[in-house]
């Protein structure tokens, strides 16, 4: 029947003059019939309660989220090219932005403070799906000791998100400084820094430029405002 009807509609048949009824005769309206009591008989079986469920009144409590769960949607932001162009566009739009902020900031005092951005680090430059990945392999909830074991070991998994590199070269040849502030430890700044490198991102100053978490603050107007104090931030990235 299928063959049938995509012959009908590449013919014109179905919404030419002639019609696909009048074309097919008795026995396209029989097979459409039939068509439509499977997927009416379909619907009603779906909607019936499992036989499993009908005498339940109570389920068993969850025992958390199982990562086969997270399976697709890691699929699809690590390949989905969709994904990609989003990132893509939204970085491209930002040099738009950045090189009309930094043309004002260059019109202004001489003795103005330079010029600076400051990025976010994990979803904004580091693509992690590679951790979601890990989570699936371990079948293992998110836990401190399995994110410093891909922090300090999978170094070589991490990604880029597309266009975040773009961005950060364009501003640096711009003659901005660029910072990150990320509430990663502070005490792993050995491990960012080979991270960064492994993902050909210039990390000369980079003490002074990654800003990390310390004591557990996790707020980051401390760290923001210390960058202020110096520079003249024109754009952040990221939260």
């Amino acid at each position: 029947l299928q063959e049938r009807f995509s012959y009908q509609v590449t013919k014109g048949y179905f919404f030419g003059g002639t019609g696909f009824m009048k074309q097919s005769g008795l026995g396209a309206i029989v097979a459409l019939l039939f068509v439509g009591f499977v997927v009416a008989g379909i619907v009603s079986v779906s909607l019936r309660p499992h036989p499993k469920f009908e005498k339940t009144t109570t389920l068993a409590p969850s025992k958390g989220l199982r990562q086969e769960h997270l399976l697709g949607s890691n699929i699809y932001l690590s390949n989905s090219a969709e994904y990609q162009a989003a990132c893509l566009q939204i970085y491209s739009w930002a040099k738009v932005k950045l090189t009309d902020k930094h043309e004002k900031y260059l019109k202004g005092p001489k003795d103005q403070k330079p010029p600076a951005i400051i990025m976010d680090l994990d979803e904004t430059v580091y693509d992690n799906t590679a951790f979601q990945t890990l989570l699936y392999e371990r079948q293992s909830e998110f836990t401190d000791a399995l994110w410093e074991e891909y922090e300090t070991k999978m170094i070589d998994r991490v990604r880029l998100v597309p266009g975040s590199k773009e961005l950060i070269d364009y501003a640096e040849a711009r003659g901005i400084t660029v910072f990150f502030i990320s509430n990663r430890k502070a005490t792993s700044a050995g491990a960012n820094t080979k991270t960064l490198n492994h993902l050909g991102i210039n990390t000369e100053n980079i003490k002074q430029r990654f800003l990390g978490m310390e004591a557990e603050k996790t707020d980051k107007t401390e760290r923001r405002d210390r960058v202020k104090e110096k520079y003249e931030v024109l754009m952040y990235f990221g939260d």
